[in-house]
């Protein structure tokens, strides 16, 4: 049996991560611009319980793309798309973690611009987020050198939602 390093290398989870990392020392000003914005969605939630523990749960893209990338690569949707994989991943991740007062900030919509200027719009969600009481949106530069998707920047629009 493979060890658990292998899986996640063979599906592309340790390089993701390092990309991730990557782009951050690149990036570094517009994204600490959008976790500022997301401190403050998460600092103003819940200011009017009495909250004794918090749990923090960041799973980017509730690992859905990783995995269904991994799954369709080796041809496991041949019957159906992997657009229904995806919703069922994320369906089940909200409605497992709405049973008590909480709040998600996650990227909606990956929007990429060529040289040329031509966008491309991708959704990064396949259910619907939970309503609430609180919630946010704002757009942020994911990569502007072109290193996620050759010669081409990329921008994320985010929605923030805070339930109780």
């Amino acid at each position: 049996m493979k060890n658990q390093r292998q899986i996640l290398r063979r599906m592309g989870y340790i390089r993701d991560q390092e990309g991730i990392m990557n782009r951050y020392i690149r990036e570094k000003m517009h994204w600490d611009q959008h976790l500022e914005k997301t401190r403050e969605f998460i600092n103003g939630s819940f200011s009017d319980k009495s909250i004794e523990t918090v749990a923090v749960l960041g799973s980017g893209w509730l690992l859905d793309i990783i995995l269904c990338e991994f799954l369709e690569k080796h041809g496991y949707f041949q019957q159906e798309s992997p657009d229904h994989f995806r919703s069922v991943i994320q369906t089940f991740h909200l409605e497992w973690i709405t049973h008590t007062p909480g709040c998600l900030v996650t990227d909606t919509v990956e929007i990429n611009k060529d040289n040329r200027g031509n966008e491309t719009f991708k959704s990064l969600l396949y259910t619907d987020l939970p309503k609430g009481l609180r919630t946010d949106r704002w757009s942020w530069d994911f990569d502007t050198h072109g290193a996620y998707q050759s010669g081409t920047r990329t921008r994320m629009d985010v929605q923030a939602v805070e339930w109780i």
